[in-house]
């Protein structure tokens, strides 16, 4: 018995070690290396579908919902989805000097944090590419509108922040650097493209991740 045990946490042990790596090359994809657009088929707004994947807060009480994604691109088995909703409040950046994408604290947060709390193991092994922001040119790419990029903080993100404007819209992070050093780009509560960015240490801009998965066996 001692050692059915045994082979049972060495093997657990090695299913979560081979999923840390998967997770760490899949989060560690720099956002100058992406090149969606060349290489994912753009599915049409009018087009696309909603999907749930993961669990994450929702509600201002902080209980959590399945997480629902926007399919925006595809290419064979793979789909590129981003959040239908700001998701949380978080700084682009802890440290108040630096807006780089890849080394800030969001990115740290997004790759550890949210991946651990919203997936589970299976969920896990699904992700290619990500957990990430868009950036501008990304965008500009998959939603050309002003109307097709506006999106509401779910009412957790709304209590810890980030404010909801009278059309019922929010702010969201880009990964682009802002014209200062201290600021990175988002989108306006109205759908536009803020390259002069906001200052990376405020806790009012949500974050909608978005990722790339593989699709169900039966889609």
């Amino acid at each position: 018995m001692r050692l059915e045990n045994l082979m049972k946490v060495r093997e657990q042990e090695q299913i979560q070690s081979a999923l840390k790596e998967h997770l760490e090359i899949a989060a560690n994809i720099k956002a100058e290396e992406r090149q969606f657009e060349n290489m994912f088929k753009i599915i049409p707004p009018d087009q696309r579908n909603t999907i749930t994947f993961g669990k994450y807060p929702f509600n201002d009480d902080g209980s959590e919902e399945p997480l629902e994604w926007l399919e925006i691109a595809s290419m064979d088995d793979k789909i590129l989805v981003c959040s239908c909703h700001g998701i949380d409040a978080i700084p682009f950046n802890d440290a108040k000097q630096d807006n780089d994408f890849d080394s800030s604290s969001l990115a740290a947060w997004l790759k550890n944090d949210f991946v651990n709390k919203a997936f589970n193991d299976s969920e896990k092994m699904r992700i290619e590419e990500g957990p990430f922001i868009l950036t501008a040119q990304e965008v500009e790419s998959y939603f050309p509108e002003n109307e097709d990029r506006t999106i509401s903080p779910s009412p957790y993100a709304a209590q810890k922040g980030v404010p909801l404007f009278k059309n019922g819209c929010s702010w969201w992070w880009l990964a682009n650097p802002g014209s200062m050093g201290n600021t990175a780009a988002y989108i306006s509560y109205s759908g536009k493209i803020k390259l002069a960015g906001d200052f990376v240490y405020l806790a009012s801009v949500a974050v909608r991740p978005a990722m790339v998965i593989k699709k169900e066996k039966n889609k």
